[in-house]
């Protein structure tokens, strides 16, 4: 599967998610960016910075089983 510019950033958001690294994440993220998932539907960049980032510190590792991209937007699994 050929590495695109989503993916890739995809992954290095992930990785300075585990690290703890909050600066580098947060320049990777669009000021439209939005998050979704079963807990937290429709979070913007602002409540998901509040909501989720805290959670990192209980993250040691992710592990990404597919990420399907679109144009403009990616699902993680």
């Amino acid at each position: 599967m050929p590495v695109t510019r989503i993916s890739r950033l995809i992954r290095e958001y992930f990785c300075a998610y585990e690290r703890k690294d909050r600066s580098g994440p947060e320049l990777l993220l669009h000021d439209d960016f939005m998050f979704g998932s079963p807990h937290d539907p429709y979070l913007d960049r602002r409540a998901y910075s509040e909501r989720c980032r805290p959670n990192s510190k209980n993250a040691d590792a992710f592990e990404i089983q597919k990420i399907i991209e679109g144009d403009d937007e990616a699902f993680v699994l």
